[in-house]
């Protein structure tokens, strides 16, 4: 019973009269320590206003118990031994201990919400649906305000963040401020780490989920266990440059420099103008990053006999077809071989028909947008008759998922030409061919191979305005490949 009364509970108790006491007069005492001794009750005071008898904190509670005496409670009558079922006005159920991780795992969704205390005002609203909210309850101006805090996230926004946030909005309370009203966080005093997970949550939306693991695994395992518990104002120079300097030592330049950057961009993150990223001054300090390997790519006159081949070449029409896509549209593998019947647009009008690749489906987790030629429709339609139930336009074998990665480069090794081409060395033939015939900008090359720089705004000007050059760029290599095979019919009749 000690422990319900210094919990918090908040018990439903008849309105107060200030003439006639507390109706109905059906109360007596309850004892928090000995029952015999009535000096060791506790004490709950009677809230007027709203007719609730409210529950001293745990540390004031404590304080005044060790004082040998508490106080009088008046409290309906009630199991002593019992945590009252009836009678509890919704609100924070107090523990007699902070949150943890793993009490908050094993909250459990209830028929209504309900809310499980942290302490300072600071607690945890756990709804039906199984979502759990962090959440800051204060007193400014008078008022009873809430403000939210997230939802809980034991990596991203944990109790360590709420908790931070706690402190920063008693700062603002002191200094007279609404912390609802205010930032609730100090970025100069906030760990690397969450500043870091900030800044990944902010990118990570403009990312394909491939290259967002990619970025997370490498924070993780390089970054966050050296620095990500230090506040992000104390992180020097040095540290940055320790950090690197393992990766170094690993062999891995590239993903060193790769890294560097992302230590920069989560410095740039930061709101707090007292935070300066160190990284600029680290420029030169690494080893030289190797020079990119070009993929291995076809010239011009070596591209009709390759044609040739293919069209020769023994190998499932599924196969051939995803090839000749694929060199016809300048995709990358995953792209075209991850193809979906829904992504695909005005075909019964060639001079409109595109594909439209999902942000997800990119590497630069933006939507791209393939103009189709006459030959690159013409095996979409080919490949349309002989479509299965699946959803994917290359499926995998027995038309379980996607065709494999490997699939078309396979069968360009079996053709004779390993160490010669890949599947990605035919955008740079592509570029290379463009570039030399000096008919395109290079802005419109680009925009092909679904490479994009400078602002977003410029990035979405780009994708609107120079649609239609693309398509004449496709349909300008598609006529060509159609000369270097010497025939303008060499993509048709894929399946016999």
């Amino acid at each position: 019973m000690a422990e319900w009364l210094r919990s918090g509970l908040q018990i439903r108790a008849p309105r107060f009269d200030s003439g006639r006491g507390l109706q109905p007069p059906h109360f007596r005492r309850v004892f928090a320590g000995d029952t015999n001794t009535k000096n060791a009750c506790a004490f709950i005071r009677l809230d007027r206003k709203s007719s609730v008898f409210s529950g001293f904190s745990q540390s004031q509670a404590n304080r005044h118990v060790s004082a040998g005496f508490v106080g009088i409670v008046l409290a309906p009558k009630i199991d002593t031994n019992k945590v009252p079922q009836r009678g509890i006005e919704p609100g924070i159920n107090m523990p007699t201990a902070p949150l943890t991780q793993t009490k908050i795992e094993q909250l459990k969704p209830q028929p209504k919400p309900y809310k499980v205390s942290d302490g300072g005002g600071l607690h945890l609203l756990v709804n039906p649906n199984g979502s759990k909210l962090l959440r800051l309850s204060y007193r400014h101006g008078g008022k009873q305000k809430t403000l939210a805090l997230g939802a809980y996230d034991p990596k991203a926004n944990g109790l360590i963040e709420a908790r931070a946030a706690r402190e920063a909005a008693k700062k603002a309370l002191k200094e007279g401020r609404d912390p609802g009203r205010v930032a609730v966080t100090m970025d100069s005093s906030e760990t690397f780490e969450r500043i870091g997970r900030r800044w990944y949550r902010h990118k990570e939306a403009r990312w394909n989920r491939k290259y967002a693991d990619i970025v997370l695994k490498r924070l993780e395992t390089y970054v966050f266990p050296h620095i990500g518990d230090m506040p992000i104002g104390s992180v020097r120079k040095s540290d940055v440059l320790a950090v690197l300097r393992k990766i170094e030592d690993r062999g891995i330049i590239e993903t060193a420099h790769r890294v560097r950057e992302y230590i920069g961009g989560i410095f740039r993150f930061s709101d707090d103008d007292n935070v300066i990223d160190p990284t600029p001054a680290l420029k030169g300090r690494l080893k030289p990053a190797p020079r990119p390997v070009h993929h291995k790519s076809l010239k011009r006159d070596e591209i009709g006999d390759f044609l040739a081949k293919l069209r020769a070449s023994k190998c499932e029409p599924q196969t051939r077809s995803a090839i000749l896509f694929t060199i016809l549209t300048a995709a990358r593998t995953g792209e075209a071989i991850g193809a979906q019947w829904d992504e695909f647009e005005n075909l019964r009008h060639p001079s409109k028909a595109l594909w439209r690749i999902p942000g997800e489906r990119m590497k630069e987790g933006r939507e791209h947008i393939v103009p189709l030629s006459p030959q690159a429709l013409a095996i979409v339609k080919e490949l349309q008759a002989q479509r299965g139930l699946g959803s994917y336009v290359f499926p995998g074998r027995g038309g379980h998922g996607a065709m494999s990665n490997n699939t078309m480069i396979f069968h360009c090794y079996a053709m004779g030409y390993r160490n010669k081409t890949t599947m990605h060395g035919w955008r740079g033939s592509f570029s290379t061919i463009a570039n030399e015939s000096g008919l395109w900008a290079p802005d419109v090359i680009e925009l092909c191979l679904a490479h994009v720089s400078g602002s977003e705004v410029r990035r979405a000007y780009n994708s609107a305005e120079h649609l239609p050059k693309r398509r004449e760029l496709l349909q300008w290599w598609a006529d060509e490949l159609d000369k270097l095979h010497g025939s303008a019919t060499w993509h048709e009749g894929l399946f016999g």
